[in-house]
């Protein structure tokens, strides 16, 4: 799905898909149905993170292992992740924040931290850009730098609003 998919029919992906219409039908009752198929299958990895977080001792680690896992489902569905992007998806975004709070030990979330959040999500979306080849060079790369831009923050616990 590209950044235009909401333009797409389910008629059209039946038939790149070389299956009738039907076919999806059966398994999908609308495109938003089949959007949040991908979504899942495509994030899965996400999901599976949150007891691995719980293990890591310092937020630090517990992001980095965040922003490894986010970055692999989103260079690997790029064109998907493309469109998220531009058309939201609200329930991986809910997701991805529950884990960031996890990761920075807080049980609930902070106002202060979207910020921060945010300016992490756009870098694993410039990151994903190139490709899965070298989506994990680009975050390995530009980790001390947003760890830097994080570590006054993280010092304070990131209990102080940004």
């Amino acid at each position: 799905m590209a950044a235009g998919a909401s333009d797409v029919s389910m008629r059209a992906v039946a038939s790149a898909l070389g299956v009738n219409a039907m076919a999806l039908y059966h398994y999908f009752s609308n495109k938003q149905a089949l959007r949040q198929a991908l979504i899942e299958k495509a994030f899965a990895p996400l999901l599976a993170v949150r007891p691995r977080l719980a293990r890591l001792p310092t937020p630090e680690l517990r992001l980095q292992l965040l922003a490894k896992t986010y970055l692999l489902c989103a260079a690997r569905a790029l064109p998907l992740t493309q469109h998220l992007a531009h058309r939201g998806g609200a329930p991986l975004a809910t997701v991805f924040s529950e884990l960031f709070e996890q990761a920075l030990g807080n049980p609930t979330p902070a106002p202060s931290h979207a910020v921060l959040r945010n300016v992490l999500v756009d870098f694993l979306h410039g990151a994903a850009l190139a490709g899965p080849g070298s989506a994990a060079k680009a975050l390995d790369a530009g980790w001390p730098v947003l760890m830097a831009g994080f570590s006054q923050h993280l010092a304070q616990g990131l209990r102080t609003p940004v």
